[in-house]
C-alpha cells in the first residue's frame, strides 16, 4: 500500500513538472483623473456622484470643549466607486478628527455618473467642518470661511512648489 501512495505521489510530482510554464502579465497600469484641487474638485461629479456618505463622528473627548474645525482629505475612487486611498492634506484639529474622518470615508460609496461609462478612477478632495451642539443655530459661516481659507492656501502652496518642481 505504501508503494501505491509513493507511486501515485510520483506520478503526482512529474505532471506538475511537466506542465507548460504560465505566463504573468505584470498589471496593466489604470490612469487616474486627478482633480483634488481646491479649483478643479467640484469636476468629481463629472465622474462619480454621491451614493452613500456617512459623516464622521464628532470625537467625545472633545464634546464639552467645543473644538470647531475643518480637515481637507485627498481620496482615490477606485473604478468599483469605493475610496482606496486616503491622504489628510489639512487639518485644524486634534489627530481623534482624522481617524474619525477615515473611518467615516472608508464606508463611503459614488455611482458612475452618466458621463463616465468607463468607470474611471478620481483622485479627489472632501472637505469636513467639525462643530459641536453648542454651536448648532449659530452660523457657521466663519468656520466655513476659515476653511475655504485654509484650504486656498493649501492649494496656493500647491501650485508654488509645482512650479518649482516643473522647472
Amino acid at each position: 500500500m505504501k508503494q501505491f501512495w509513493l507511486a501515485a505521489s510520483s506520478l503526482l510530482l512529474m505532471s506538475c513538472s511537466a506542465s507548460e510554464p504560465v505566463e504573468i502579465k505584470p498589471r496593466e497600469k489604470v490612469k487616474i483623473t486627478d482633480v483634488s484641487s481646491f479649483d478643479e474638485v467640484h469636476l468629481t461629479r463629472m465622474f462619480w456622484l454621491k451614493k452613500h456618505t456617512p459623516n464622521p463622528v464628532y470625537p467625545p473627548a472633545y464634546e464639552l470643549k467645543g473644538l470647531r474645525g475643518c480637515i481637507d482629505v485627498q481620496v482615490l475612487i477606485n473604478s468599483a466607486g469605493y475610496p482606496e486611498k486616503f491622504n489628510i492634506r489639512r487639518s485644524t484639529v486634534p489627530a481623534d478628527f482624522e481617524k474619525a474622518t477615515i473611518a467615516a470615508l472608508q464606508q463611503w460609496q459614488w455611482k458612475p455618473a452618466p458621463s463616465n461609462a468607463d468607470y474611471k478612477p478620481v483622485l479627489t478632495s472632501v472637505q469636513f467642518e467639525f462643530s459641536t451642539k453648542q454651536h448648532k443655530g449659530r452660523s457657521n459661516k466663519a468656520l466655513t470661511n476659515y476653511c475655504v481659507a485654509k484650504l486656498r492656501d493649501t492649494a496656493a502652496q500647491k501650485r508654488a512648489s509645482d512650479e518649482v518642481f516643473s522647472h
